[in-house]
């Protein structure tokens, strides 16, 4: 029985990667503007207007590449118990 069960909960999650890599353009836009409503209303968000990017194309005009030193202050406040 428990062999049963993990062969079912493993073909799910192979049915899921099949259908993620079958269009990975697809499956990476609906990811980005996943985050993008999550993260809408956070100080990045806010800043960089993820309410109103569309596109790709829009996203990638808007908000420009960040490293680790970029997002230091945000990571700092939220070590700080900052929301």
């Amino acid at each position: 029985m428990l062999a049963y069960l993990a062969v079912k909960a493993l073909s799910f999650k192979a049915r899921a990667f099949e259908r993620a890599t079958a269009d990975p353009i697809v499956f990476q836009k609906k990811i980005l503007f996943e985050y993008l409503g999550r993260n809408k209303k956070t100080e990045f968000g806010l800043h960089y207007g993820f309410e109103k990017i569309r596109s790709v194309v829009e996203y990638q005009s808007s908000v420009p590449m960040s490293d680790c030193e970029t997002m230091r202050p945000y990571i700092a406040r939220m070590a700080e118990g900052q929301a």
